[in-house]
C-alpha cells in the first residue's frame, strides 16, 4: 500500500499548495524532463545571464528537490500550473486508490485514484463501482527508489528527459 498511499499525500501536496513537497515528491527524471519542456518552451532564458553554463547545466540546476537558482520561481510558477492542470477535475475530490496492485515494471508501479464522493454508497454508506459504471480516475506512475515511493508520471506514461522530452507510454487498457 505504500505506493498508494504516497501517492495520495503527493496529491494533498498538491491540493493544498505545497508546491515544496510536490517537487521533492517527484521523481529526479520527471523533474529534469519537466525542466527540459520549460526551457524548451522559453527558449529566452537561455540568453540570460543567469544561464551562462548551458541549457544542461541550467536544466539540472533547476531540477534539483530544493532549487536555488536565480530563474527558478519563474520555472516553478510555470510548472505548478502545468501540475494542477494535470490533475484537475479529479484531485479536487475525495480520493482513494484502487485495490489492486497494478506493477509496470520492477519498482515502478500504477497507481488509480478514483474521486470516491462520486460513487454511488450501499446501505452501509460504503463507495462501490456498479455494474458497467465508468469512473473517471486520476493515474499516477510511481518508482521506487532511494527516497522510497515518489511520482514519476500523470496519466498513461511517463515523461523522458531530452531536448525535448518525450512522452512514453507505459499503461495499458487492461491496466
Amino acid at each position: 500500500m505504500e505506493p498508494a498511499r504516497r501517492a495520495l499525500e503527493w496529491v494533498g501536496a498538491l491540493r493544498s499548495g505545497d508546491f515544496s513537497a510536490v517537487w521533492a515528491g517527484l521523481d529526479s527524471d520527471f523533474r529534469l524532463a519537466l525542466v527540459q519542456g520549460w526551457i524548451v518552451r522559453n527558449p529566452a532564458v537561455l540568453r540570460r545571464p543567469e544561464a551562462s553554463l548551458g541549457r544542461d547545466q541550467l536544466a539540472r540546476d533547476l531540477s534539483t528537490e530544493d532549487p536555488q537558482h536565480r530563474l527558478w520561481p519563474h520555472c516553478r510558477r510555470v510548472l505548478e500550473r502545468e501540475l494542477v492542470g494535470a490533475t484537475a477535475g479529479v484531485a479536487d475530490h475525495e480520493l482513494a486508490p484502487g485495490t489492486r496492485p497494478r506493477p509496470m515494471a520492477p519498482g515502478l508501479e500504477l497507481i488509480r485514484l478514483f474521486p470516491v464522493d462520486l460513487l454511488p454508497r450501499d446501505a452501509e454508506g460504503q463507495p462501490f463501482f456498479a455494474a458497467g459504471q465508468v469512473v473517471m480516475s486520476l493515474s499516477l506512475i510511481t518508482s521506487h527508489g532511494q527516497a522510497g515511493w515518489v511520482v514519476a508520471g500523470i496519466g498513461e506514461g511517463v515523461l523522458r528527459p531530452g531536448w525535448p522530452p518525450e512522452y512514453q507510454f507505459l499503461v495499458r487498457p487492461e491496466d
